[in-house]
This record gives structure tokens, sequence and C-alpha cells, in this order.
């Protein structure tokens, strides 16, 4: 009888050690705050790519996946070739939900994992007279989201805001 006591107590134990390992699975976040905080790099008119970086802790699953979406308005406008606006350019407002992802990950072990996600601008269909080209003038990223998963279950969320670019005030 008490050997039988025995072998249900250590079944139990380890059925509860099993049952407890989702629950530390998911426990990855993002690192907030001094060096390692959440970064936005500004684009610019050669290269649109809003650029996030930053660093996932806490990482105890066995694949993980980052995400970054933002809603995109880009403008563009022709310029000519000596570097100003007609003024009557020709223009174009272009928006479209944008994003990137890492793709489906192994956990690393150490459990953290530094990360750049880069979300493309909306390109532009403006046809430009001959001599003049489409430049983007102005962009805002509106609801940039980054979004942790972890053996796909979301684990963590991050709001990033808004960031809002202009390349070209002189734009009539």
């Amino acid at each position: 009888m008490l050997r039988k006591f025995g072998i249900i107590a250590v079944v139990s134990l380890m059925a509860l050690a099993l049952a407890a390992v989702p629950a530390l699975a998911q426990s990855g976040h993002f690192v907030t705050g001094g060096a390692n905080a959440v970064q936005i790099t500004a684009p610019d008119e050669n290269s649109s790519d809003l650029t996030i970086t930053g660093k996932v802790a806490g990482l105890g699953g066995t694949t993980f996946e980052i995400f970054a979406t933002a809603d995109a308005t880009a403008n563009y406008a022709c310029k000519n070739r000596g570097g100003e606006f007609p003024n009557d350019p020709k223009k174009q407002s272009v928006s479209a939900r944008v994003g990137d992802t890492t793709g489906e990950l192994p956990t690393p072990r150490s459990g953290t994992y530094r990360f750049t996600l880069d979300a493309e601008a909306p390109a532009s269909t403006l046809s430009c007279p001959g001599g003049q080209v489409s430049v983007l003038t102005s962009i805002t990223y509106s609801n940039i989201t980054l979004v942790l998963e972890e053996d796909n279950v979301v684990v963590d969320t991050e709001l990033l805001g808004s960031r809002s670019f202009t390349y070209f005030e002189d734009v009539p």
C-alpha cells in the first residue's frame, strides 16, 4: 500500500511538472527602457522603409515570431531636374497597411533576441512628365504595432503610436 502511494505521488508530481512547462513557455516580452528600448528609425527620401529595432527577452517556447504592422500614407510629387517642384506639380497620396516579420524562428538558448524589422512605404505609381521624377515628399505611419508570438500564441503586444516624416516643405 505504501509503495502504491509512493508511485502515485511520483506520477502526480511528474504530471504537475509537465503541466507547468506550457505556462513558462509563453513568458516572452519586449524589453523597454534604456538602451534596449524599441527604437524607430526615420526613413528618408532615398529609402522609405520604417525600421524598428529592439530586443525580446524571456523566450521559453520552442519557436517565436515578431510582427510589425502600421497604416502608412505616403505622399509623392513630381520634381524637375533643377530640384524644384513646378507650380502645379503632379501629386499622389498612397495608403496601405504595411509590415514585416522575422518569420518563425527557433527560440535561442539565452531566451533573448535582437530584431530589426523594415516596413516598406506604399509604392508610387505616379507618372511624371519628361524631365521630372517622382519623389517621396512625406510619409505618416500610424497605429504602429509590434506583436510577439511564442509557439503561435500572442504573448506580448507593443503599441508604438504614430510617426510622421516630411522631406520637402516647399511642395505647392
